[in-house]
């Protein structure tokens, strides 16, 4: 479903569970997320807590722009 006519709360019941990794292919490796648009920071916060639920900790993430105050974690950081 798309997410840009969204609010905060819609895009995170959206994205909810929508990814799911193999940890194994991703530890010990330095991991790179690339997001063109961030708005919210939903869909890199859910990305981001899949891969911690698997002990994946070395994640740096990259967006090309913001659109609004992201909503990223304390301790995330983001590149803009």
């Amino acid at each position: 479903k798309s997410m840009y006519k969204l609010n905060l709360k819609q895009r995170q019941q959206n994205i909810k569970n929508a990814f799911e990794i193999n940890p194994d292919k991703y530890h010990n490796k330095n991991l790179l997320l690339i997001d063109d648009i961030t708005t919210t920071g939903t869909t890199l916060e859910e990305i981001i807590n899949e891969f911690q639920k698997n002990n994946i900790f070395n994640i740096t993430c990259f967006t090309f722009t913001n659109t609004e105050k992201n909503y990223i974690k304390k301790g995330h950081k983001l590149i803009i």
